[in-house]
């Protein structure tokens, strides 16, 4: 009941067996630590971000999006920007951080304001 209050999308998913009793689901194109994440900010209003790494960002953020979580989503744009710029504070040749990926995933997930902010750091760096 309370995630079908909190995410309209995922209430449409769960069978109604699993509701009555079941044990499992299979959700495709959703990791398991992204829709761990998803699912710990459902029921807290929290997510631990700062120390999913950047899969684990990427991820929520895949999972933010096709669960339509718009707040989630932008927490984690903002937390995926923040980590590129720290990351790359001083070199970006240096950087152990996967830009494509995330310039891939931010079109993906229809994350705009990481994607114009990946592209814009790609270009200008």
């Amino acid at each position: 009941v309370l995630l079908g209050a909190r995410c309209n999308a995922l209430e449409t998913l769960i069978p109604k067996p699993l509701l009555e009793g079941e044990t499992s689901i299979k959700l495709a194109d959703v990791s398991e630590v992204g829709f761990k994440a998803l699912l710990e900010f459902l029921y807290t209003d929290h997510s631990s971000i700062e120390e999913a790494g950047e899969r684990g960002r990427i991820d929520l953020l895949l999972a933010s999006d096709k669960f339509n979580q718009p707040r989630l989503k932008a927490l984690t744009e903002l937390y995926i920007s923040k980590s590129v710029e720290v990351a790359t504070r001083d070199s970006v040749i240096k950087a152990e951080l996967g830009l494509c990926p995330m310039l891939e995933a931010s079109q993906r997930a229809h994350a705009t304001q990481l994607e114009a902010f990946v592209t814009h750091f790609l270009q200008t760096k």
